[in-house]
């Protein structure tokens, strides 16, 4: 039997012709990746390239189905190919180990593509296929979740939006006074307890001033425990105490003084609170380990257990220690460490093991079957890009999709685990897709040339290798290397030029400067407007878009971690908001007029659902 009879049969044999002989790019082999290249090659997509640069790690084994224990350290796009071909061994994939960033995946690289599917974790990435797919003309498909929340993007030049045309959510930060001397969240004090754990484990940083730990490091130790004991009485009591002289000192103040309402207090210290065995014996309670949320005494003896075992793992390694999610010992020492805190602050919202996973570790936790359900979305997608007979609008059918696998949104009083949106037009303002035509209000006086090239072109514009003319003349040229040849006399010249102000190299009010990328085919126009009274280290910024993102859940994106694995925050304009929660109101008041009668049949209503196999 031909193994694609059935797929014939939905599509037929003219559009299942033209799936086998288009190309596709995969870039991310991840947890939507893995489940991609799952459904491409069973969907008889057989020309296949995937990219990715990271290796197997063991956490990854309860997402990314296509990965087993014995593949740990190896190439995620390899072992992907491999596994795929299991599935359909008629298949032609090509696995490249490395950056979507080299030079090897150039224009040239791309125009060899129909579609470039993303199922990549990070923003930047992303702006980098984006531009490349622009200045190639290759329709993108991004898929991202976040939780049990995803969304597919279909994106084509001069047609739709790009991936740029509306500003990405930002990862939040925290005030280190806040954090170090009155936190009033869980949040807070996770973020001070990672900061604890580089200033006792990791490399020594100035800047990291959350305790003073210069005599204790100079002090000798019996042992690992007792080093533990000394850090726990310092953090947990003596600074504690130091802080709770404040109030005394500013009694009319106290009731206000403190986020809490009370003053800080310690922590109590006893041997029998201090016992290590505590934690073993916990792991006999019916609740799952990672979700419970430990008690005091637990709290207590596993920070002093997992400091003790992390002293003893730098000083035998003689190298600093980094935070990891994933490394056991330092995950369960931050949670142990942020409980305690909440206690010296009477914060009544101590965190289990997973919730501080999700938190220090900047994620929204990967949950495998959103991955599977965004995977299936970006083939569906993919396929009416193919079938698209105008070749001048490829995405004409295709929908900008959002599922919910939880808490779905109500639309006409049933709830929408999936719906789909128009996709949205170009964004006039945006500097990517539209005129690249952008305006910078700076002190052309004081800031130097290197100032505006780190923090406008690479940081704001994201370029990668700029070029800066004045009219005819290279001000600056970035080393495609990373690197400047002294030797070199115009590398020489460059930088000298880097440590000159604007106007010394002739760029004054209203000038024009014109900026190529070397690493994407994408020109920009900055004119320069001067103002002498912002400082050097400021500068404004004109022909961004003015559409702020905010997450799908109707305004809740405060309340949203960024993402690291297989996440992307499903987002919604500014104006798509407005009409969501206009519609929200007109059905309120619908629901009011119809009465008691039309509430109790909109709860029986027939609703749409999502199956999962």
């Amino acid at each position: 039997m031909d193994r694609y009879s059935h797929i014939k049969q939905i599509y037929g044999d003219e559009l299942f012709n033209r799936m086998q002989k288009s190309k596709v790019l995969v870039v991310g082999a991840g947890g939507i990746g893995c489940e991609l290249l799952k459904n491409l090659v069973l969907s008889g997509y057989l020309n296949i390239e995937i990219i990715d640069l990271d290796t197997i790690d063991v956490s990854n084994l309860n997402r990314q189905f296509l990965f087993r224990q014995q593949h740990v350290g190896q190439s995620k796009a390899v072992i992907a190919k491999e596994t795929a071909l299991r599935f359909n061994p008629a298949a032609n994939i090509n696995a490249h180990h490395g950056s979507i960033y080299s030079s090897e995946f150039g224009l040239d690289y791309f125009r060899q593509f129909d579609v470039v599917l993303n199922a990549l974790d990070n923003v930047d990435a992303r702006r980098h296929v984006n531009r490349m797919c622009l200045a190639t003309g290759i329709v993108m498909i991004d898929g991202g979740t976040a939780g049990y929340r995803g969304q597919v993007n279909s994106y084509q030049k001069g047609l739709t939006e790009c991936y740029e045309c509306a500003t990405k959510a930002t990862q939040k930060t925290y005030a280190i006074c806040t954090i170090r001397s009155n936190p009033s969240t869980a949040v807070h004090c996770i973020v001070w307890s990672k900061l604890l754990f580089e200033r006792l484990f990791g490399k020594i940083d100035e800047a990291n001033s959350i305790s003073d730990f210069e005599i204790l490091f100079q002090e000798k130790h019996k042992n690992s425990l007792d080093f533990a004991r000394k850090v726990f009485e310092k953090v947990f009591v003596q600074d504690i105490k130091k802080l709770t002289e404040l109030t005394e000192e500013n009694a009319d103040k106290k009731d206000t003084m403190w986020n809490s309402g009370k003053a800080p207090e310690p922590v109590p210290f006893s041997d029998e609170t201090s016992n290590t065995n505590t934690a073993a014996a916990a792991a006999t309670d019916d609740a799952l380990e990672e979700q419970r949320v430990w008690s005091l005494q637990e709290n207590i003896s596993q920070f002093l257990s997992k400091c003790a075992a992390l002293h003893d793992r730098k000083t035998s390694q003689q190298s600093d220690l980094s935070f990891d999610k994933d490394d056991d010992e330092a995950l369960q020492f931050v949670t142990a460490a942020a409980n305690l805190r909440c206690f010296n602050f009477h914060i009544k919202d101590a965190k289990s093991i997973f919730d501080t996973k999700a938190i220090a570790g900047n994620i929204v936790p990967a949950i495998a079957t959103s991955n599977a359900v965004i995977a299936g979305m970006l083939v569906l997608e993919l396929t009416k890009v193919i079938s698209a007979h105008d070749s001048e609008n490829k995405v004409s059918s295709c929908r900008t999709l959002a599922g919910y696998l939880q808490d779905p949104p109500m639309l006409k009083r049933k709830k929408a685990p999936v719906f789909a949106m128009p996709l949205p037009p170009p964004n006039p303002k945006c500097f990517v897709c539209s005129s690249n035509y952008v305006t910078v209000t700076l002190n052309a006086k004081q800031t130097k040339l290197d100032y505006f090239v780190k923090r406008v072109l690479l940081e704001k514009l994201g370029l990668r290798e700029p070029m800066v003319y004045l009219g005819s003349k290279l001000l600056y040229e970035h080393s495609g290397d990373g690197s400047d040849d002294d030797d070199d006399e115009m590398a020489q010249v460059f930088k000298n030029n880097l440590n000159k102000n604007l106007t010394d190299l002739g760029v004054t009010d209203q000038c024009v400067l014109n900026v190529s990328d070397g690493a994407v085919d994408v020109d920009w126009s900055v004119r320069i407007s001067h103002d002498g009274v912002l400082d050097l280290d400021e500068f404004k910024f004109e022909g961004d878009t003015e559409s702020k993102v905010v997450a799908a859940a109707l305004g809740e994106d405060e309340k949203k971690i960024p993402e690291e694995d297989d996440d992307d925050m499903v987002v919604w304009t500014e104006d798509e908001k407005r009409k969501a929660k206009e519609n929200k109101q007109k059905r309120g008041l619908k629901r009011k007029r119809d009465g008691e009668e039309e509430e109790r049949q909109s709860k029986v209503a027939k609703v749409d659902v999502v199956e999962i196999d």
